[in-house]
């Protein structure tokens, strides 16, 4: 039976936390301020090559482009005479929270010593990165067993502490298939909403769907009204959602339940809310679609 995958959840919630590292010499780092999608998908296959880094692999161009035009997602590439030596990509998630999304040095920076100054500068331009909300007050990101040996280390010793420990015992290894469908079923949904299309929405849900808030429990017996609810609720501001920071928390063959930061964007890309909600996505009649979620969103 091969090893269980750990995944570590890691964070900073002070920048005075931060045991900073200088850039080494000869290194010169720079952020990518024109989008281009193409570009970190590149990043993301050379980079994450060797570290089993396939969650957007299978990702259309659409979803590239959506991710990487965000306004809330910012890129900076590592150079060393003049070729990559890594990148990593910074996401203002809430007000007051950013994650390292990825962070990585292309194989020809391994082993030279360059890691531990190259993850201060990401950590540096986390807490320096400011909105109109004001003041950065969590950084974290995450990592597994299946990264750079040294990985965990030097997150550790740049300050970061962990604050969750999964595996995929938990989460289901064996359950590979069941949690890609699932995650498939994020990404669809998510599509759908976005591009306002709602018999693509119902697709992505079971019927009768039910949704639990603070204010109580609602349920929708068909996808009648489901669309036309969800507009009452994000309000005239709404124009589009992310799903960020999404992860297993439990899988079967056919049931996942996933973790979920849920944000909402106004037109100009500002940030309109953000709340996590738990998905739970089933396999009934011949298909994966979500069958409820417990939200902890105010409307």
């Amino acid at each position: 039976m091969a090893d269980s995958i750990k995944t570590y959840h890691l964070e900073m919630t002070s920048e005075a936390q931060h045991q900073a590292r200088p850039l080494t010499s000869g290194l010169e780092l720079r952020e990518a301020c024109v989008d281009q999608y193409r570009l970190n998908k590149f990043l993301y296959q050379e980079i994450g090559h060797d570290w089993n880094w396939t969650w957007k692999l299978g990702w259309t161009d659409t979803e590239w482009r959506r991710y990487v035009e965000d306004p809330g997602l910012r890129t900076w590439i590592l150079y060393h005479r003049g070729s990559i030596a890594g990148y990593f990509e910074l996401q203002h998630q809430t007000p007051e929270t950013v994650e390292i999304m990825y962070f990585g040095l292309s194989p020809i920076a391994l082993g030279k010593g360059f890691g531990a100054g190259f993850l201060s500068s990401a950590i540096d331009c986390a807490w320096q990165w400011r909105l109109e909300a004001g003041k950065i007050r969590r950084v974290w990101l995450h990592t597994c067993s299946l990264d750079h040996p040294h990985a965990l280390q030097n997150y550790k010793n740049r300050g970061f502490s962990v604050f969750k420990v999964e595996s995929d015992a938990e989460t289901g290894g064996e359950h590979d298939i069941a949690i890609d469908a699932a995650k498939s079923v994020l990404h669809e949904h998510i599509e759908a909403l976005n591009s306002q299309d709602e018999k693509a929405i119902a697709r992505t849900l079971h019927f009768p769907h039910y949704r639990i808030t603070p204010g109580g429990t609602r349920i929708w017996p068909t996808s009648e009204s489901y669309f036309s609810d969800f507009k009452l609720r994000a309000g005239s501001e709404w124009n589009k959602s992310a799903f960020k920071d999404v992860t297993v928390v439990r899988a079967s063959s056919d049931k996942v339940h996933i973790d979920t930061l849920v944000e909402r964007y106004r037109g100009d890309g500002s940030l309109l809310e953000s709340f996590y909600s738990l998905w739970v996505i089933t396999y009934e009649n011949d298909r994966w679609a979500a069958s409820l979620r417990s939200s902890f969103a105010l409307s």
